[in-house]
């Protein structure tokens, strides 16, 4: 008899890769969450370094590059200039 593993095991190994990429999601969230609570009430800001993002827009595509600034009205880097309001909210 082959000693077989539990169904919540095969569902747990199938779903790590995206379980991990999540996490790594939510870290890069954080970082960019941390850097504006950082930055206080002002409306504008510049990052000392230039830290990685991925996010999706209302459309569906998705960008990724580096953040370097941010204003009232969106993102800015090497993606290019993004408004808030063409933002996924889950990926802010």
């Amino acid at each position: 008899m082959v000693a077989r593993r539990p169904a919540s095991d095969l569902r747990r190994a199938r779903y790590a890769p995206r379980m991990a990429a999540f996490a790594t999601r939510r870290i890069l969230l954080a970082a960019i969450v941390a850097a504006f609570a950082a930055a206080g009430a002002r409306a504008q800001g510049t990052l000392d370094r230039p830290i990685e993002i991925r996010a999706r827009t209302v459309t569906g595509a998705t960008f990724a590059g580096k953040l370097t600034s941010w204003t009232e009205s969106g993102l800015d880097g090497s993606f290019g200039e993004r408004q808030w309001t063409d933002l996924v909210a889950p990926d802010l």
